[in-house]
């Protein structure tokens, strides 16, 4: 793929992430009576579907390019090879499993106890997929 491909789809996640940290203030700022509030949160949840999925995708073109292991398209077996190549640790793969899980699970969003319980996820997701964007950024300058 080559280092300038990987550095420019590090900066394409970095630009959905921030959409979905504007989505996440978007939603906490607006109370559940509020009439904008599904709105907002099916927004959120949206945002977080593209991102988890630019997410894995993007972690297995960097592994591809600074480990050479050309990886399979499956969310599942990237984050295996992620904490394979120690890209993440133990808590950081369930992490990510429960992401992928969650994002899964967006397809069933209209039911209200579904989506309620992925925009609680979205938080903690967001955290851990900016670290590690931080991270591949600072390998890639290592490579």
């Amino acid at each position: 793929m080559g280092k300038e491909k990987i550095t420019k789809k590090l900066e394409q996640l970095e630009k959905a992430l921030k959409t979905l940290h504007l989505a996440m203030v978007k939603h906490g700022k607006t109370s559940e009576a509020h009439e904008d509030y599904v709105f907002f949160r099916d927004s959120l949840i949206k945002r977080f579907e593209y991102c988890t999925d630019m997410f894995w995708k993007t972690i297995r073109e960097f592994i591809a390019e600074c480990h050479g292991i050309e990886l399979p398209v499956s969310s599942k077996k990237v984050i295996q090879q992620a904490l394979d190549v120690y890209l993440i640790n133990e808590d950081q793969y369930e992490q990510l499993l429960a992401s992928v899980n969650d994002r899964n699970m967006t397809a069933h969003a209209y039911q209200e106890d579904v989506a309620a319980q992925i925009a609680d996820h979205v938080a903690g997701y967001y955290q851990l997929m900016s670290q590690l964007l931080q991270k591949m950024k600072q390998e890639l300058q290592i490579f």
